[in-house]
């Protein structure tokens, strides 16, 4: 039995991963049918949790790895484009005035993947 616990203990935080890389497409999706009401605030609203909750509890749990947080960064950066891509389709005229910052913060989060990769053949976790 306490094999069982372990094993659910350890992907609970996978799970949280995996909840935020399905909520990104149904963001786009909601926002590109025009569905942007409170379901499309609850979605956004439970992948920004689930990107708060999954490595404190990854850590609470002890079962916090470095591929883990590799792979909740490329997560992030996935959930976190289809959110942007989402708040575009649903309220693009509030983003326009801020188009260059936005392009700007997105080359440097490209940058630094990129650089991550080229020093460390992979990407680096935002916490590294």
């Amino acid at each position: 039995m306490r094999g069982i616990a372990t094993t659910a203990k350890a992907w609970t935080p996978r799970a949280l991963l995996g909840v935020r890389l399905v909520l990104g497409p149904m963001l786009l999706v909601a926002a590109w049918n025009g569905n942007a009401g409170i379901g499309w605030v609850l979605i956004l609203s439970a992948g920004i949790l689930s990107d708060i909750f999954d490595g404190f509890v990854a850590r609470r749990l002890n079962v916090a790895t470095p591929r883990l947080r590799e792979l909740d960064s490329w997560v992030d950066g996935w959930f976190f484009i289809c959110a942007m891509t989402s708040v575009w389709l649903v309220r693009g005229e509030l983003l326009r005035p801020f188009l260059t910052p936005l392009v700007a913060m997105i080359a440097v989060y490209l940058l630094s993947l990129a650089a991550g990769w080229l020093k460390f053949g992979r990407v680096a976790a935002f916490r590294a």
